[in-house]
Order: structure tokens, then C-alpha cells, then sequence
């Protein structure tokens, strides 16, 4: 959505608002530069129970993302680094992380992480906290190394894509939502 930070952004909350000719509700919502699965709410009684699926960790979400670096690790990695909510406070915060795929020239590995929780930049502080920082992170990551991509490669965002959502559906049954990876990364 757009902020003081970024006003004349043509940012999805607007163009999906404009696309349905209505006022919708975020749910699901990603980084700036990442990618995949988004969840709007076109009325506001069904916003607030999907919104509280998402913050009682009913959801499971699939991201996959391109970091810096061998990942050895044979099946999955538990990274529980709590995370920082406001001044002082930390909150429990747990992702399951495993390999993909692993590249030694260029050395990086494709990595699915299942966020168990939903925390500010969780799945990029989780992977970082793991030495497996995702390429192209300017939060997070490398500077060197997001310029090396970016020459060698054309990676020029965030290596992060949110692949598989699932949240329980008010009506019932459960909601899936799946978006393929975008070209710009399918191609490195």
C-alpha cells in the first residue's frame, strides 16, 4: 500500500481496489519487492476472522528464496531466533527451512522456508540468522554481494517469493492460494 514513504507507487492495495471497484481489506501482505501470494478481504466481516487465522498462526505459507552460499543441511533446519516486536520486546517466532537446490559456481542454494509464525522480515531474519542471507536483501544481507548479482546475474530485487498460502476459510473448508515464481527469478 502506499505510505509517506512511497505515495506515487503504484502498489497492489490500489490496483486491486480499482480492479474490484470497491474498498478491500489486506490479509495476506508481502514485503516490497518480494513476490507471490497476497490475500484481500472485499468485506470487512470477513477481514477481521482472516486476519486473526493469520495472527493465531492458522496459515501455513510456502516461500522459497535464493541466498548467498552453500546450505549443507540434509532435511530441515528449525530456526527459532525470537523476534523483536517493539522496544524490548521479543516475540517466539519459528520457520522450517530446507534445501532445494545448491549451486557451487555461483555459490548459493534455493531454500522453501515455512514461516510457523507471522513476524516483521521473519523469513529474511531466520535465513540471515542460519549465514544464508537472500540475495539481493538490503535489509539483511550483503551490499557487496547484492551488487555481484545484480552485474553477473540482473537480480535486481529481493530473492523472496511467497509460493503457497493456506488459511482456514470463514464459510468453511480452507482457502489455497498458489502463484508460480515470477520470470525474472525463474530465469537465475
Amino acid at each position: 500500500h502506499r505510505n509517506k514513504n512511497f505515495r506515487l507507487v503504484d502498489a497492489m492495495l490500489q490496483r486491486v481496489r480499482d480492479h474490484v471497484g470497491d474498498h478491500v481489506y489486506p490479509i495476506h501482505r508481502l514485503d516490497r519487492n518480494t513476490s507471490g501470494c497476497l490475500l484481500f478481504a472485499t468485506r470487512r466481516e470477513l477481514a477481521g476472522p482472516l486476519s486473526a487465522c493469520l495472527a493465531a498462526g492458522d496459515a501455513r505459507k510456502t516461500y522459497v528464496c535464493l541466498v548467498r552460499g552453500a546450505f549443507e543441511a540434509e532435511g530441515e533446519v528449525i530456526a527459532e531466533t525470537p523476534m523483536k516486536v517493539s522496544d524490548g520486546i521479543f516475540k517466539e517466532a519459528r520457520s522450517v527451512v530446507d534445501r532445494l537446490g545448491m549451486s557451487h559456481d555461483p555459490r548459493s542454494s534455493l531454500l522453501r522456508v515455512r514461516p510457523q509464525s507471522g513476524r516483521f522480515h521473519q523469513v529474511r531474519r531466520h535465513v540471515r540468522d542460519l549465514h544464508h542471507p537472500i540475495i539481493h536483501d538490503g535489509d539483511h544481507g550483503d551490499s557487496r554481494i547484492n551488487r555481484w548479482w545484480k552485474t553477473h546475474y540482473g537480480v535486481t530485487r529481493l530473492s523472496l517469493h511467497c509460493l503457497h498460502l493456506e488459511i482456514p476459510n470463514p464459510h468453511g473448508g480452507r482457502i489455497h492460494a498458489t502463484c508460480p515464481l515470477f520470470e525474472d527469478l525463474t530465469e537465475v
